[in-house]
Formats: structure tokens, C-alpha cells, sequence
């Protein structure tokens, strides 16, 4: 409860904070004469770019201060561009290319969720696999899907590597063995089906 209640504190004065800096530009830029909304952009990508830093990576407020402001600068100066991981690392290492001269498609995560979904590379690959028609495996050490939102989702199959009831020392001990005897298991599925 605790929790909740400083993340709504700090909601709210994160935006009081943007209120003040967007009202203290309006009425800058009205003095001059100027309409330039180029920097209420520019403030609401760095605002954004810090919300990312404290909330997603769990790092302290300055820090996500000095991550917004230098974000918002790398773009205003030198031209940057905001984009997922997932489509800068696929396009470096020409994934869709792969990807469409594939028969099936495997790929893999942790812990797959509801999450998941939202943009991590298992969706990212799912998403290009579908586009040109190509089966997807999801092989992964946690499936948690209360919602069932993955079974209807790109993925053909998710397949997790844990055989019984283990903990997490356990599965990070053996992921090595259990990712083998997973992948045999694939191939016979694959093999049985040819």
C-alpha cells in the first residue's frame, strides 16, 4: 500500500513538474512574440524518456532527470531518434531477411507474461514471423498467462523448459540441460510431423 501511494505522490509531482515547465515556456515564448512548440516537444520527450529511466529500470529520480535532459538533447542537437530495442537490434543483424527465408521460427524468454506482449523480443520476432507466414516457438523457463492474451498471439506454440515444479536456483542451475532436452523434444515434434 505503501508503494502505491508514494508512486501516486510521485506521479503527481512529476506532473506538476512538467505543468510548470510547459507554463513557464508558454509565458517565456509569449513575451517574445514566438510560437515555438519545437520545445514543449522536446520537454515532453525528455519527461518521457525519464519516466522510462525511474519507472521501467527502477532507478533514482536524478538519474532519471539527467537521462530525460540528455535524451532530449542527443535528439534536439544531434539529431537522435527514439526506437524499441528490438527493431534497432533486428535490423542490425537483418532479422526480418532471416526471419522470411525461414521454414519455423524459435525463439525464447525468461519469463514469458503479459509483458510479453508489450514489446519484448519473443512478440518483436512473433510479429515478424506472422507477417510472412512462418510458425513461431516461444521456449521459455516461467509461463505465467493468467489472462490466456499469449495463447492468442503470434506465438504457434510456447513451450516451457522446467519438467516439474522447480524453484529458481534450480531452473538457473540446470538451464543448460533443460534447454537441450527441450529443443530434442522440439525436433522429435518436428521430425513426427515431416
Amino acid at each position: 500500500m505503501d508503494a502505491i501511494l508514494l508512486n501516486i505522490v510521485n506521479g503527481i509531482a512529476f506532473g506538476m513538474l512538467l505543468f510548470l515547465l510547459a507554463s513557464g515556456l508558454s509565458v517565456m515564448l509569449g513575451l517574445m512574440g514566438i510560437i515555438n512548440l519545437a520545445h514543449g516537444i522536446l520537454f515532453m520527450i525528455g519527461a518521457f524518456i525519464g519516466w522510462t529511466v525511474l519507472v521501467q529500470y527502477k532507478l533514482n529520480f536524478g538519474l532519471a532527470i539527467l537521462a530525460g535532459g540528455l535524451g532530449a538533447g542527443l535528439m534536439a542537437f544531434l539529431g537522435a531518434r527514439l526506437v524499441r530495442g528490438f527493431d534497432m537490434v533486428a535490423e542490425c543483424v537483418k532479422l526480418e531477411e532471416e526471419i522470411r527465408m525461414a521454414d519455423l521460427v524459435i525463439t525464447g524468454e525468461g519469463k514469458m507474461d503479459r509483458q510479453t506482449l508489450f514489446g519484448k523480443t519473443p512478440c518483436g520476432v512473433a510479429q515478424l514471423a506472422v507477417k510472412y507466414g512462418k510458425p513461431v516457438i516461444s521456449v521459455t523457463g516461467s509461463l505465467d498467462d493468467e489472462t490466456g492474451e499469449l495463447g492468442t498471439s503470434a506465438f504457434t506454440a510456447i513451450i516451457p523448459i522446467l519438467e516439474k515444479p522447480s524453484d529458481l536456483v534450480y531452473a538457473m542451475e540446470h538451464a543448460p540441460d533443460l534447454l537441450e532436452r527441450t529443443g530434442t523434444r522440439i525436433a522429435r515434434m518436428i521430425s513426427a510431423f515431416r
